[in-house]
């Protein structure tokens, strides 16, 4: 066969394999010349056809020629005269769909095919050719018909198709065949080469190894020559196996030790089985093995010291990042469990309880005639103040309730002009540097026209109550006419109010000056007073505003100290009103549960939360007790409670009082407080009553089981919130809050019996004694930190101690009373505390006998001491606090001259 033969061969073969074999069976000539090289040009040409070029891409590792296509001699008319069967060529002499680009490079990955052996032809005979692809059935071409001497073509076997792994450019395919190339040469060469399948596979020279192997799994041609089918796949072929395996290089595998190769089938066999065991096999509602205290009826023997908590002090970026992670579900499954571990808020968990539950402190008076009173209550009241010991000629004394009546009586002021003077207070205050921020919202008008009313009333001589004229401030989480309902948020009340609480309109109805609403903690969830709320901002403690009121009722106890006004109204839920009085040096009344109506504020723990005055003296606290203590039909907790009465506060001396002290749990406080308080107690003794030593059992359960019950009833209530309004939240509510977030309601449950068990207790102690004391706090006023008032803070540490004394009054409902003995060097108040029952006379927690108590604590330790100590009771001699105002020196015409010293 000479060159020229051999170059059609070629490109016959080639246009063959080629995807555009439907094309290239419309030809009638067909001239290739294909040869080494990098480029290869086959010329289509058909009478008015112009002249296409297929540009395929080799090999550069071969050297780059381009042939120029020729003519076929005359004598081989007979292709041209060969033509399609069926089917015509679509416009332009090739279909539309099968045009190629021009200058694109067309890559396709095939299979293959078996060859077999071809038979030598005479040299005079015709060539004739059988395509090794023809096309699927479907198709509307076919191949080019055979000369009309050529022998007859054998129906073609379709074998199974096996695409090939490796995209092999077409130019292999269309290479010329070497002459003389026999079935048996091929057969031996095929022996001799261990990559060529059955058949063999031939390769151009210097290409054998990159030849792809025959796929085995091809079946051998029977016949004189076998054609094979390629699929007309549109993605890239699947990979054969086989061919892989013989062609594919394979990266060679690191030889693990036995070792190894047994620990790597048996690591996921045990994580297999461990999650099948966690799965479907662990109960985790269940404790198998956890043992369970069993408490008996009868209490502990005696009381043990309360545990500190565990918690870092964290403001500024470290507390965005741990109330960010509390909030994750890292946080919730991890670091919360984990804080509440070092806090012993698991202890009511394993712990049985065989006592009901007692979902809210309610305890319903006996039955008993009603014993007839020798006085009334407003002649009871005359006689208490006019009892007040007179101050100190060179000690400050707070303005109470008294100095103002005696003002309006006389007509030496009225209520309008103290209502002038309050206003100018107001306005100094918030200039001042930095400002007090007690009150955050008030009104000019509604304060004149409520001072005017009251001045005509006194000019008419018929006030209405001893609170007539009286400048009163009111805690943002009670409903007030026209302020903003907020509780200490930046979201809530939105709009003003149109009703007010029950305390306020009784305050209204008594005559009583509210001259605004005071700040808070936000929501009352710390005891710090601290709020970096735009509408609100940190109060300032008058006795150092360096350090903090106290919380949640911050604005009211600074109102109060500041010599705004004698008396304002709080809510305490866990020392709300008894913490911000003790670090202002106040006095604060903490209620009987039920005692003073909660309708109309926002119900945050309604089964913790008692109302109650934080005042300038106990005399002004039993007066605010006598006139807004009453039952309420609006607020159905406190509908079984008696009528205030105050027959017993005027006995001449402290002789038959009983006073119970818990030594263990007493000194359980700051060196400085404990000096202080011990020293009251030693007074108290000496002036008649008797101290008898008690013990109160379980009082770190009281700790746990009053928080599990004050948060789970937060969370309850600001759940939607908490959902809607997670960001407008302070960072130290949010972190309150995914803590709360943890109990469960067994947690719940068992913090309710257990509170079924303290009440049993105090019921036991009440007995024998009439009173318990402790100190106020176990701690002073903490510091303010510069991060504290942009982000706020959390102390754990901190808010147990100050919260140590104060829990049990609001976990059983009893009643609390505060009042300032002394301060520490720094010059910080420190608060005693009288919490009191009386079951044989009126059956619930009378909070007479803590006033008793507490007023007779006022009154006969005047100028006991009068040594520059740290200890002073005596209400003449009272430490000036940094910041007082005093509105009753306020005259008009000199209405700033009530503020007796600025900020230092």
């Amino acid at each position: 066969m000479g060159l020229a033969s051999q170059r059609r061969r070629g490109l016959a073969d080639g246009l063959e394999r080629s995807p555009h074999w439907p094309v290239a069976s419309q030809l009638s000539l067909a001239v290739g010349g294909l040869a080494a090289g990098d480029w290869a040009l086959a010329v289509t040409v058909r009478a008015g056809v112009p002249i296409r070029r297929t540009r395929q891409c080799q090999p550069a590792a071969r050297s780059a020629r381009l042939q120029r296509a020729r003519f076929l001699p005359s004598s081989c008319s007979w292709l041209r005269r060969a033509g399609p069967a069926r089917g015509k060529p679509a416009r332009g002499g090739l279909p539309q769909e099968q045009t190629t680009p021009r200058g694109k490079c067309h890559w396709r990955s095939i299979t293959l095919p078996t060859p077999t052996p071809h038979k030598p032809r005479p040299t005079h005979t015709p060539y004739t050719h059988t395509p090794l692809y023809p096309l699927h059935a479907h198709s509307p071409y076919t191949p080019l018909h055979p000369h009309p001497l050529a022998p007859p073509i054998p129906t073609p076997r379709t074998p199974t198709l096996h695409p090939s792994p490796l995209p092999i450019p077409l130019h292999h395919l269309a290479h010329p065949r070497p002459a003389g190339q026999t079935p048996a040469a091929r057969k031996s060469r095929a022996r001799q080469s261990p990559r060529a399948g059955a058949g063999g596979a031939w390769a151009p020279p210097g290409e054998s190894s990159r030849r792809p192997a025959i796929c085995p799994a091809l079946p051998a041609s029977p016949g004189p020559q076998q054609p094979h089918v390629l699929p007309r796949h549109k993605s890239r072929p699947r990979r054969c196996r086989a061919v892989a395996a013989r062609v594919s290089p394979r990266p060679c595998a690191l030889a693990l030790p036995a070792g190894t190769m047994a620990l790597a089938l048996l690591l996921p066999a045990a994580l297999l089985l461990l999650l099948l065991y966690l799965g479907f096999v662990r109960c985790f509602t269940a404790a198998p093995n956890a043992v369970f205290q069993c408490r008996e009826r009868a209490g502990a023997a005696g009381s043990q010291p309360p545990r500190d908590a565990w918690g870092p002090r964290l403001s500024g970026q470290p507390l965005r990042l741990i109330v960010h992670l509390v909030n994750t579900a890292f946080g919730q499954f991890c670091l919360v469990p984990f804080l509440m571990r070092q806090n012993n808020l698991f202890l009511l968990r394993y712990i049985h309880i065989s006592e009901d539950p007692t979902f809210f402190p309610e305890v319903a008076a006996e039955a008993k005639k009603d014993k007839p009173e020798t006085k009334s209550i407003a002649e009871i009241l005359e006689q208490l103040m006019e009892m007040r010991s007179p101050s100190a000629p060179s000690g400050f004394s707070f303005r109470k309730i008294q100095d103002y009546l005696n003002s309006y009586r006389t007509g030496e002021l009225t209520p309008t002009q103290i209502a002038e003077n309050v206003i100018s207070l107001l306005e100094d205050c918030e200039k001042s540097s930095p400002p007090l921020r007690a009150i955050v919202q008030w009104d000019k008008q509604q304060i004149r026209m409520m001072a005017e009313a009251s001045t005509t009333r006194y000019r008419n001589k018929c006030p209405l109550s001893p609170l007539d004229g009286i400048p009163v401030c009111v805690k943002e989480e009670i409903k007030v006419v026209p302020y903003y309902h907020r509780s200490g948020t930046a979201y809530l009340g939105t709009q003003p109010e149109t009703e007010d609480a029950t305390l306020t309109r009784k305050l209204r109805e008594a005559g009583a000056v509210i001259i605004g609403v005071s700040n808070m903690h936000e929501l009352g969830t710390g005891t710090t007073g601290c709020n970096p709320s735009r509408f609100h901002g940190t109060t300032r403690n008058p006795y150092n505003p360096k350090h903090f009121t106290g919380g949640s009722s911050s604005g009211s106890a600074a109102a109060v100290a500041a010599g705004l006004c004698p008396l304002s109204i709080g809510t305490d839920g866990g020392g709300s009103v008894r913490i911000p009085a003790s670090f202002c040096g106040v006095v604060g009344l903490k209620g009987t549960f039920g005692c003073f109506s909660a309708y109309g504020c926002h119900p945050l723990s309604y089964s913790t939360v008692s109302l109650g005055p934080i005042c300038a003296s106990v005399t002004d606290a039993a007066i605010a007790y006598s006139i807004l203590a009453a039952p309420d039909p609006l607020y159905p907790y406190g509908l079984h409670q008696p009528k205030p009465s105050l027959s017993d506060v005027l006995a001449p001396d402290l002789k038959g009082l009983k006073l119970g002290v818990d030594w263990t749990f007493f000194k359980a406080c700051n060196a400085e407080i404990l000096a202080v308080c011990q020293k009251a107690v030693e007074h108290l003794q000496a002036l008649g009553a008797t101290v008898v030593e008690v013990s109160l059992p379980e009082m770190e359960e009281v700790r746990v089981a009053h928080l599990i019950c004050i948060l789970s009833e937060m969370r309850d209530f600001l759940q939607p919130d908490f959902n809607h309004h997670f960001q407008d939240m302070n960072l130290e509510t949010r972190a309150n809050l995914a803590l709360a977030s943890k109990f469960t309601a067994l947690d719940y449950i068992k913090a309710n019996r257990q509170r079924s068990r303290n009440m049993r207790f105090l019921k036991e102690i009440f007995a024998t004694v009439n009173c318990i004391l402790t100190p106020a706090t176990a701690c002073t006023a903490p510091k303010i930190h510069a991060t504290d008032l942009e982000t706020g803070n959390s102390d754990i540490l901190t808010t147990i101690r100050t919260m140590r004394y104060v829990q049990l009054a609001n976990f059983t409902g009893i009643p609390g009373l505060v009042v300032p003995v002394g301060y520490t060097a720094a010059g910080l108040p420190i608060n005693f505390q009288v919490s009191t029952a009386s079951p044989v006379n009126v059956g619930a927690w009378p909070d007479q006998t803590a006033l008793r108590c507490m007023d007779w604590v006022f009154l006969v330790l005047v100028a006991v001491y009068t040594s520059r100590g740290s200890w002073n009771p005596v209400l003449g001699n009272f430490k000036l606090p940094i910041s007082s105002v005093d509105p009753l020196l306020c005259k008009t015409a000199d209405p700033g001259s009530g503020i007796a010293l600025a900020w230092t």
